[in-house]
């Protein structure tokens, strides 16, 4: 009888997909629990460090309050901070429209990418505004011809401005807000278009090599089949810790 009521008094609710409300009788469909209240909170596990460290095997996302640091913490994945892995950001002796050009590149270990360098000027030569530029990450390209990509899909996307005051080349980074997971030894590509068709280019603005000079990956600028001036970034995976939500 008194677990009854202590059911009822938490208005605990399990629907037939195994869904349970406290404090809702209709928990959110997303959610396994669904915990609503206007006048108190949640309140996780509190325990010291070494009660903490004591857990076995923790759960990757494993929440407890540490009352050592007095801080809510999860069990996370940590990563290094962004670092150069691939760098072919020397070839600057000849320049064409970047528009369509595209880049296969190949991690050569897993991690996060975060940025794509390229060196680039502004191609405008009146009414010089930033220039903007998307680029595209693809995955499981199958076939190329000139500019096109064939039988891949798009994982990652961003968009770069050239400055204005760029009429000299100058490095501009592609920053992916939200990383990209990439796996070790598979090939990708960069592929980068005009992101406003009304503004017009009249100089070349994306710089290259005179050669294939990244051996096993191919490229395309202006039709030509040489390796652009690029640079990646990324962040590799360390280990698993406590990490303090502050």
């Amino acid at each position: 009888m008194k677990q009854h009521l202590l059911f009822l008094t938490l208005f605990i609710s399990v629907s037939s997909f195994c869904q349970v409300g406290i404090g809702t009788n209709t928990p959110d469909a997303s959610s396994k629990l669904d915990v609503r209240s206007t006048t108190q909170g949640f309140l996780p596990p509190r325990m010291t460090t070494s009660q903490r460290d004591a857990i076995s095997s923790p759960a990757q996302g494993l929440m407890i309050f540490n009352t050592d640091a007095g801080a809510l913490q999860v069990y996370s994945m940590t990563y290094s901070g962004p670092a150069s892995q691939i760098n072919y950001s020397n070839g600057t002796s000849y320049s064409t429209g970047g528009d369509g050009a595209w880049q296969q590149f190949t991690p050569t270990t897993s991690g996060y990418l975060n940025q794509i360098n390229l060196y680039q000027s502004n191609p405008m030569n009146s009414n010089i505004v930033a220039y903007p530029y998307q680029m595209n990450i693809y995955s499981g390209v199958t076939s190329t011809n000139g500019s096109s990509l064939s039988g891949g899909s798009v994982i990652g996307s961003t968009i770069a401005y050239i400055p204005a005051s760029a009429a000299q080349p100058q490095t501009i980074s592609y920053v992916f807000t939200n990383p990209i997971y990439l796996k070790a030894n598979t090939s990708y590509y960069f592929r980068i278009t005009h992101y406003n068709g009304s503004l017009s280019a009249s100089y070349g603005d994306t710089y290259f090599y005179t050669s294939q000079a990244y051996t096993g990956n191919n490229s395309w600028i202006g039709g030509y089949n040489q390796t652009l001036n690029f640079q990646t970034f990324m962040s590799s995976p360390l280990s698993y810790s406590w990490i303090s939500m502050h």
